[in-house]
């Protein structure tokens, strides 16, 4: 019985180790930080001439200045193949959607451009390669995520 007992102690005061030696380890590292995004969608338009360059764009969504003269200046670099119109180089005015990601760094921000897209006009029938919310099943949130309720954008 004197066995038993002792056995007993021993394994209630292993038992009490163990979190103490679990928690030791968890205050040697810092927990991982997750980065914060914010993203901000940016439509407007380009006019691509005829060689290729970029004539002028416009955004129709409120951004603070500095943001749009940035963004312009980027914009104005880009170079296009020719648009063919009638099988000749044309100038074509063409819908834009710009993704901007915002990344905290100190007190401001990093902005990258995270995707472009040139979203068609409403009376152009789709084709096979666009692409719709009801025929694409939605990319798998990490359930570890999930389990501590943290939420986000997939892009």
């Amino acid at each position: 019985m004197r066995l038993a007992k002792d056995l007993l102690t021993a394994v209630c005061l292993l038992a009490g180790l163990i979190p103490v030696q679990l928690l030791a380890r968890a205050a040697e590292s810092p927990p991982e930080t997750i980065e914060s995004v914010k993203i901000l969608q940016v439509d407007g338009w380009v006019q691509i001439t005829e060689q290729g360059g970029v004539a002028d764009f416009q955004t129709d969504s409120p951004l603070v200045p500095t943001l749009r003269e940035k963004l312009s200046r980027i914009v104005f670099n880009w170079r296009f193949q020719p648009v063919l119109v009638e099988d000749k180089p044309g100038s074509v005015r063409a819908k834009t959607r710009v993704v901007l990601a915002a990344t905290r760094v100190g007190d401001g921000y990093q902005v990258r451009i995270d995707n472009v897209t040139f979203p068609r006009e409403p009376a152009v029938v789709p084709g096979p390669s666009d692409f719709s919310g009801k025929s694409m099943d939605p990319p798998p949130w990490p359930r570890a995520l999930a389990g501590v309720n943290v939420s986000g954008s997939v892009l």
